[in-house]
C-alpha cells in the first residue's frame, strides 16, 4: 500500500551569510503555496536571500522527483516545511573611540525546506 501522504523531500543549506531575520521575512510569503506560485513569487522578490531560498526548494523538487515521483508536476507539490535557524556567528571587531574595540557579529543562517 502506497501513502503518499508520508512522501517528503527535504533540504538544508547551511552556513548562509545572510542573517536569520532577512531569511525568515522571505519564507514567511512562501509558505503553504504550491511549488509554482513559490518559485515564481520568489523570482520577483528583491530581496538577497531570495535567491538562496529559491535554489533550495528548487532543490528538494528535484529531491522528490528523483527519489519518489518521476511524473510529478510542480503543481501538485506544496511547501509543508520551510525555517531558518541561526548559524554560527562571526565576531570581528572595529576601532573604537578612545582605543576601545566595538564588536562586529556577521551572522548566518542555516535554511530548511521541506516538500
Amino acid at each position: 500500500m502506497d501513502n503518499k501522504k508520508y512522501k517528503r523531500a527535504c533540504v538544508m543549506v547551511r552556513n548562509i551569510k545572510i542573517s536569520v531575520v532577512k531569511v525568515r521575512r522571505i519564507l514567511d510569503h512562501v509558505r503553504k503555496y504550491s511549488l509554482r506560485n513559490a518559485l515564481m513569487l520568489l523570482e520577483f522578490l528583491p530581496y538577497k536571500g531570495s535567491l538562496v531560498i529559491y535554489k533550495a526548494i528548487k532543490s528538494s523538487y528535484f529531491n522528490y522527483k528523483n527519489f519518489w515521483d518521476f511524473n510529478v508536476t510542480l503543481d501538485n507539490l506544496y511547501i509543508t516545511k520551510a525555517k531558518a535557524d541561526s548559524g554560527p556567528m562571526l565576531k570581528r571587531s572595529c576601532p573604537h573611540s578612545r582605543g576601545k574595540a566595538f564588536p562586529i557579529r556577521k551572522r548566518t543562517c542555516h535554511i530548511t525546506s521541506m516538500i
